[in-house]
């Protein structure tokens, strides 16, 4: 099936509010210890310019810059054996120019969102959102193959 055009301009920065509904059902599939969100709401920081170490991220990261704010959670979990989780378009993995970064071991799992994200900061109309998401989760420590999942239903 495909995805109508949600007709709602783009954000600059890429800036959508993500409900904590959200976050609560990545966190009753994969266990998280005070993960850092370094992309939100309102940041007047830039996390690719982040140098020390991080145990655990968890974020919506601006799409235009999602490839980037991966290999750089990556970079600054590594050393401590963490994990970084993104939530991104539920395609988000079937570029080919984006293997690399689903082929190797720090890849975990995709988990879908079986229900659709309402942003919080878009004015809501009827017909709801148009796009599909889910959250990649990379983990340092994991050792299995990467899985998918589906997150619990969600309200």
């Amino acid at each position: 099936m495909a995805e109508r055009n949600s007709e709602y301009a783009r954000l600059p920065g890429d800036s959508y509010w993500t409900p904590q509904w959200v976050y609560d059902a990545l966190f009753e599939v994969e266990e998280f210890n005070n993960p850092w969100d370094c992309a939100p709401r309102d940041a007047d920081f830039d996390f690719l310019e982040h140098r020390c170490g991080v145990r655990e991220i968890a974020t919506n990261p601006p799409y235009s810059l999602a490839e980037k704010f991966i290999l750089h959670s990556l970079a600054v979990t590594k050393s401590s054996s963490g994990k970084a989780a993104m939530l991104l378009p539920m395609a988000f993995d079937a570029a080919n120019g984006r293997r690399n970064l689903f082929e190797f071991r720090p890849f975990k799992a995709k988990y879908v969102i079986t229900r659709r994200i309402r942003w919080e900061n878009l004015p809501q109309k009827k017909a709801g959102p148009s796009q599909n998401h889910a959250w990649f989760v990379w983990d340092w420590f994991y050792r299995g193959k990467p899985t998918l999942g589906y997150l619990p239903r969600v309200p």
